[in-house]
């Protein structure tokens, strides 16, 4: 019992002097300073006496299998002293060994805290997707996304919410306003490929947009090769764009004139719900156009693409023109845009 006594108090007195030595290499470098001035001890008092101990390594091989506890047996002291050397390595192995164990998985689990109230900085991640704004709506894009892309990393940041909603999707979680550069440059923006900013609905229309213009300014001056896609709320689509985003999607609007179409067109909203949904084989593509069909009309490629099972529907350049007419020329600027089961 008194060795029990004595071990704890070893250990309480330790950490007390390492409390604020949490950093592993210091707590290692005590270790191996007890290990080699009790390893040289011993084989100072046991040279000559002990068949066991004729070099300094000896001694610091009987430390390390003795502090561990393992106790191969191979080795043993003979004169007090020796043996007395030898309790001190079980008593401060042992609790240098407990110390170390328990700084590490202290350690760990106040990461693996700060990782899920996001409170860690995203700087590892390179060509990420950066979602501004944590709803529903930006559940469902993350999930979609890692559908049809695999492989592309997400940092999510929002400032109400405190511990990461999409943990088991491996997506990181900044905790903050997204609008202020301190937490973009968390969410290591400067490295970002696309960011996808969502309207915040638990405000009015206009303030809203008003935020995400704010994020904008701020996103393109950390990062102007970002792809800023926005959805507003408010439909000021022009100033968006002004201050710098590179797609605006005016959710309100399309929802109406879907709402209008399906109440005319009976089913139309099942077609556009079918070719968006993952779980269908057809999607959108936007392809630059092939060499090969540089001068052609717009009317004799689509007859062309249909044949191949692709369905071209519209042509971008400066603008984009749905449908266009039949003998417009395709320039080497167009990109085309059609749906298919796969990219051409």
């Amino acid at each position: 019992m008194v060795s029990i006594y004595i071990i704890i108090e070893v250990v309480r007195r330790i950490q007390n002097t390492v409390r604020h030595l949490i950093i592993f290499p210091k707590i290692i470098t005590v270790m191996l300073s007890v290990i080699l001035l009790l390893g040289y001890l011993e084989y100072f008092f046991e040279k000559g006496h002990s068949p066991y101990f004729h070099s300094w390594w000896d001694g610091i091989w009987f430390a390390v299998i003795t502090s561990a506890t393992v106790g191969y047996g191979d080795k043993y002291p003979v004169t007090p002293q020796g043996q007395a050397i030898a309790i001190a390595m079980i008593v401060l192995g042992g609790s240098l060994l407990a110390v170390l164990l328990a700084n590490i998985g202290g350690t760990l689990a106040l990461r693996i805290s700060r990782k899920e109230r996001g409170l860690l900085s995203a700087k590892h991640m390179k060509d990420h997707v950066v979602i501004c704004h944590w709803n529903q709506q930006a559940k469902s894009a993350i999930i979609d996304y890692k559908k049809r892309h695999h492989g592309v990393k997400f940092v999510l940041i929002d400032g109400y919410i405190e511990e990461n909603p999409m943990d088991r999707y491996n997506v990181h979680f900044i905790r903050g306003n997204f609008n202020e550069d301190e937490t973009l440059m968390k969410a290591n923006i400067e490295h970002a490929k696309t960011v996808l900013i969502f309207g915040d609905k638990r405000i009015d229309e206009n303030t809203a947009d008003a935020k995400a213009m704010k994020a904008i300014l701020a996103i393109k001056h950390l990062n102007p090769d970002a792809h800023v896609i926005v959805e507003s709320l408010s439909g000021d689509i022009r100033s968006l764009k002004r201050v710098g985003a590179d797609e605006v999607i005016d959710t309100g609007e399309i929802n109406g004139r879907l709402l209008v179409q399906s109440s005319t067109s009976i089913g139309i909203s099942e077609v556009i719900q079918e070719l968006l949904a993952h779980e269908t084989n057809n999607d959108f593509f936007e392809t630059p156009v092939p060499r090969r069909y540089v001068g052609w009309p717009f009317g004799e490629l689509a007859q062309e693409l249909r044949q191949r099972g692709v369905n071209l529907i519209a042509i971008r350049n400066d603008q984009t023109r749905l449908n266009p007419p039949y003998d417009m020329k395709v320039t080497d600027e167009c990109k085309l845009i059609y749906i298919s089961e796969k990219q051409i």
